[in-house]
């Protein structure tokens, strides 16, 4: 057997034992009687790769979207799945184009559900996807503060000027970015002549997800792009106030256990 793989499937089936807690790194070498830097290297590679996620400096670790990518199912985000479901389901039923619930990690957009129209002609949305090159994930780093947006762009850079033709430089990002961020809604054309529309979804003030609805520009257009437009923002106001409702049945049961 291979000892380092054996050891990297310790790491994730400890922390997998209690999704809730952040387990530091201290915690994971110790219980599994790892040298330090061997389980940093091997915690760094895990990371990278979707497997582990950092909830952020000296503040430990979780399962990341790569181990739910493979049911389907992102644990760590139901309650913002089950605020969504109903919603995004009418959603889509209302007006028979496909919906997604996204968030992003690193420089990726990642659909946390979807919701598929019957249309014979329909958008298929890839599960993860560059962010740059999304109407969603546009919309979340909107909501970024400029020292977030400084880290982002030195690490994952500019959007190619095939992805993105009005951004030539970080100025014209944070413009672009402002503009969003005041309409509190994102377009985007692509030159397939598909549109992406998105709204942020927020937790506590802070934007944490986007709905967002795909569709061919044929459809976007006259009143049925007001159509678009109104019932994607009232699906987005219901997703907010159920979360609402999830965070304060969260506060109040822990009242309760205390």
């Amino acid at each position: 057997m291979i000892q380092v793989i054996n050891r990297a499937f310790d790491i994730i089936e400890y922390i997998a034992e209690h999704q809730e807690h952040k387990y530091m790194l201290s915690d994971i070498a110790d219980h599994l009687g790892l040298n330090h830097a061997t389980c940093a290297n091997i915690i760094k590679t895990l990371v990278a790769r979707g497997y582990l996620d950092q909830a952020g400096k000296k503040r430990g670790y979780t399962l990341g979207p790569k181990i739910f990518s493979f049911t389907g199912y992102f644990a760590h985000h139901q309650y913002m799945i089950n605020a969504a479901r109903v919603p995004m389901k009418k959603l889509t039923q209302d007006l028979n184009e496909g919906s997604i619930l996204s968030i992003i990690r690193d420089d990726t957009r990642i659909l946390l559900h979807e919701e598929k129209s019957r249309n014979e002609l329909q958008v298929n949305i890839y599960p993860e996807k560059q962010i740059y090159s999304t109407s969603t994930g546009r919309m979340i780093l909107a909501f970024y503060d400029d020292k977030e947006l400084e880290t982002f762009v030195r690490r994952y850079g500019l959007p190619k000027p095939e992805v993105w033709p009005e951004v030539d430089d970080f100025e014209d990002l944070k413009l672009e970015l402002g503009r969003i961020r005041k309409k509190d809604i994102c377009i985007q054309v692509s030159r397939n002549h598909i549109v992406g529309v998105a709204i942020p979804i927020n937790e506590e003030g802070k934007i944490i997800a986007s709905l967002g609805i795909y569709l061919p520009d044929l459809r976007f257009s006259g009143e049925r792009k007001q159509m678009v437009l109104d019932k994607l923002v009232a699906a987005g106001q219901e997703i907010n106030q159920h979360i609402k409702e999830y965070e304060n049945e969260a506060i109040l049961n822990k009242s309760r256990s205390q």
